[in-house]
């Protein structure tokens, strides 16, 4: 059944929710390092040799906390990015069934990349306090980061790097469309639903990532970069 601006679309905005804060918590530690791997350098200018020194440094100063550094922030992030992307996408495919009667991969593509901008707006400032918190050029909570880059750069730090995100807004836009395309043309024609749903969910972000894959390594580094005014 097509997702609609009712209940189903509410239901899948809070499922997405709930599967975004429970993959931030089982995952986060991985991209505590990643996102150090992307600045480069720790929060003295040391470069990076690799996963394994970042690991090392990490525990040598914060110990397992530091692994976890800035996750309140990122859960907030991550359920408010997840449930409004749904919800917006759902009023937005709503309307165009309404109008078309059906979507097609273009128009879904277009839906989707649609939502995430609206999204981006509000999600942003959220993302460049938490990618501060987890490079620790950044203390405190996320209410005192802000008011920390307003002070230091106006409202524009809190949409540092917001060129590269509007090009990673294609990202949630190829997975919502691939995984619907997917669904719709391959699953629902077969016997095997309970198989391929996973299946799909689990493969969708494949594409997707390996585009952008550039975009994003560029995203953290510029959100950070504004360091240098610190200093």
């Amino acid at each position: 059944a097509e997702m609609g601006v009712g209940s189903d679309g509410m239901t899948q905005a809070v499922a997405a929710g709930a599967a975004a804060a429970a993959t931030t918590l089982v995952l986060y530690p991985l991209d505590i390092v990643k996102t150090r791997l992307n600045t480069g350098v720790d929060e003295d200018g040391i470069p990076y040799k690799g996963v394994l020194d970042v690991v090392a440094r990490q525990w040598e100063r914060k110990g397992l906390h530091g692994f976890y550094r800035g996750i309140r922030v990122k859960l907030v992030q991550d359920i408010v990015r997840s449930v409004s992307f749904f919800y917006v996408f759902a009023i937005l495919k709503g309307m165009y069934l309404k109008k078309r009667g059906g979507i097609g991969v273009g128009a879904n593509l277009i839906l989707g990349y649609l939502s995430a901008t609206i999204n981006l707006f509000f999600t942003m400032p959220i993302e460049v306090c938490n990618t501060r918190q987890m490079t620790g050029f950044s203390e405190g909570g996320i209410v005192t980061i802000m008011m920390e880059l307003v002070k230091s750069q106006g409202l524009a730090g809190l949409y540092t790097g917001i060129l590269a995100n509007l090009l990673l807004c294609l990202n949630p836009a190829i997975k919502h469309a691939v995984f619907d395309q997917v669904a719709r043309d391959c699953v629902c024609t077969s016997g095997w639903q309970h198989l391929w749903a996973p299946l799909c969910t689990s493969l969708r972000p494949v594409p997707a990532a390996s585009v952008l894959r550039p975009s994003h390594c560029r995203r953290r580094v510029i959100m950070i970069d504004s360091r240098v005014d610190k200093d």
